[in-house]
């Protein structure tokens, strides 16, 4: 007879972690499917041969002090460090210090009225700015669509308002940090306490058959042929994008699904590690090099360091459109793309660069079939249908993951730890 298992939860990413550690503390019987061959989704950890210095190639900042992250990274003795709030702009062909970057992108921000009383474009509600000095438009601009990873076309205001709110949280009046150890070292913690029999790696969903109080699931396993799971409940954590390709098939498709995929879109990213057998940065400025930036005609037009940490990486960062546009070139291409943009803001001479380069590391987020971008964001009149979603269907079909939440959880590794923490 086929084993029934309570849930079934598709994805180990951390919402799927996070609801599995609930399910195993309240009893229940249950099993991820993880098409990956690896734990964490859209966190991807790795370790450069012979460092120990962990790169992250998904997930690096932890935004603000959520509580459940903090607890976690407490309850695993993981220490983490304030990233510093340094930034220099590229103004007439010079690199400028730039003041208060994120306190002058919250004033820009607060344009939108607290209840706008109807939907825009973000591309519309940046052309209405006057008397704004053009700099800080254009930072504004790149700020919107990098850290949202949008098309600023599709965008709507209130979706951006929505999640640009935030609850406060901060410790010493910082809002931004990065794990010392692996981004994904606790969500190995968590799963390592599972029991065993609990994870079915390298198992691919590809239709989800139900009724109220009963789901089939048919997977594929390599090259062998379907495999089928049954379960009273189940609990889907897949990206957006996912549900948007229909790669996994229905039967029958939830009327809700396509109401809460007509309010949200992918976001699309871009990033590159660059090892570099130097810290040339470090002769930018006075001070600690954190954040560069140039206007967002420009590909790749945030970079980063590592710092507070003397390390020789820098991170080259594209969102939006041009995201997607890079993700159909070869990674030489984009890696040279990118390198003739840190050639403009640091006027190095990009043969110069290129010997600097020792190695560099990258993912193509939007051509992986199993996330098809990088995070989500709510489109154009978005927010009523948002609304109205119930992320529990006839108490058998659950949702699950940064793409299902509200405020400044969405599109953050702390809102998918949330969203798994359902009452099943």
């Amino acid at each position: 007879m086929k084993h029934v298992y309570d849930v079934i939860i598709v994805g180990a990413g951390a919402a799927g972690i996070s609801c599995a550690q609930k399910l195993e503390q309240s009893g229940k019987d249950f099993v991820i499917l993880e098409a990956r061959p690896r734990i964490g989704g859209r966190v991807f950890s790795i370790n450069e041969q012979d460092s120990t210095m962990p790169l992250e190639l998904g997930a690096e900042f932890i935004h603000g002090a959520p509580r459940k992250t903090v607890d976690y990274l407490g309850q695993y003795e993981i220490p983490f460090y304030d990233v510093l709030d340094n930034h220099l702009v590229l103004k007439n062909s010079k690199l400028q210090k730039f003041e208060n970057f994120f306190d002058k992108m919250g004033k820009l921000m607060k344009r939108i009225p607290a209840k706008p009383g109807f939907d825009m474009s973000v591309h519309d509600f940046i052309k209405g700015f006057k008397n704004t000095e053009p700099t800080l438009k254009s930072m504004f601009r790149s700020f919107v669509e990098g850290f949202h990873a949008a098309d600023l076309h599709q965008m709507g205001v209130k979706g951006l308002k929505d999640t640009e709110e935030t609850n406060g949280d901060s410790l010493n009046d910082t809002q931004m940090f990065r794990p010392m150890s692996r981004y994904d070292l606790f969500l190995k913690r968590i799963t390592e306490s599972l029991k065993p029999g609990r994870l079915e790696l390298n198992t691919v969903v590809e239709e989800i058959t139900w009724e109220p109080g009963h789901v089939k699931v048919t997977c594929r396993r390599g090259s062998s042929g379907p495999v089928t799971y049954s379960a009273k409940k189940i609990v889907l954590t897949v990206p957006v994008g996912v549900l948007k390709s229909e790669s996994i098939r229905w039967n029958p498709k939830p009327e809700v699904l396509n109401t809460f995929l007509s309010s949200v879109n992918m976001g699309h990213v871009q990033k590159i590690i660059f090892h570099f057998h130097e810290r040339f940065w470090e002769n930018l400025s006075k001070e600690p090099v954190s954040f560069l930036h140039c206007g967002p005609e420009n590909y790749f037009p945030t970079w980063w360091t590592l710092q507070p940490m003397r390390a020789p990486f820098m991170i080259a960062w594209q969102g939006g459109p041009k995201a997607w546009e890079l993700s159909l070139r070869s990674e030489e291409e984009r890696v040279n793309t990118a390198l003739l943009t840190l050639s403009k803001m640091t006027r190095i001479p990009l043969r110069s660069l290129n010997r600097l380069v020792q190695c560099w590391y990258t993912h193509n987020w939007s051509e992986d079939p199993f996330a098809r971008g990088a995070y989500s964001y709510v489109t154009v009149d978005g927010m009523k249908a948002l609304g109205s979603l119930k992320r529990n269907i006839k108490n058998t079909i659950y949702f699950a993951g940064e793409g299902s939440m509200k405020g400044p959880s969405r599109g953050t590794v702390h809102g998918a730890l949330l969203s798994g923490q359902l009452s099943i």
